[in-house]
């Protein structure tokens, strides 16, 4: 398995998905019983690069239902919904990570979460979650940044 794993490494760090999602499928296979989250995080990633939103959430759907504790699988997803322009999925999946992280929550994976509620046009749900992120992280610039930018484009939401 390392030989396929490392084969797909190699196509994804050259942009070559199709020969690197083959590659992670084999690695997903030889591990049959319950796959490694790395092979099914890399497999999802492959079809993420090369567009296919739809092929990568059914893989990251697959790691969810195989290592359901893990805020990584669920902050993936959650990027590739909210890539794929589906902002309430990607909602769901940003709480449910942020739920599971540590205390406090990373700082990205909130002002992901506060990103996606802004592309839905909720000024009140980004306000709040971006006075939150200031909150817990003051000496951040993203933070502040995201902050001021919500105040400035404020007028805009009327």
């Amino acid at each position: 398995m390392a030989y396929h794993r490392r084969r797909a490494l190699h196509f994804e760090k050259h942009n070559n998905f199709q020969y690197a999602s083959d590659e992670w499928r084999i690695c997903i296979e030889i591990q049959s019983k319950k796959p490694n989250i790395k092979s099914l995080t890399g497999m999802a990633r492959c079809f993420r690069h090369s567009g296919d939103y739809k092929e990568a959430d059914k893989i990251y759907a697959q790691a969810n239902r195989f290592y359901p504790n893990n805020e990584n699988v669920y902050a993936l997803r959650a990027e590739n919904l909210g890539n794929a322009g589906n902002h309430h999925g990607a909602l769901q999946y940003w709480d449910r990570c942020i739920a599971l992280d540590k205390n406090p929550p990373r700082i990205k994976w909130l002002l992901m979460r506060a990103k996606n509620n802004m592309l839905l046009n909720n000024f009140h749900e980004t306000e709040e979650q971006y006075k939150y992120i200031y909150k817990i992280y003051p000496d951040n610039r993203n933070a502040v940044e995201a902050l001021c930018k919500l105040y400035d484009t404020k007028q805009d939401w009327a």
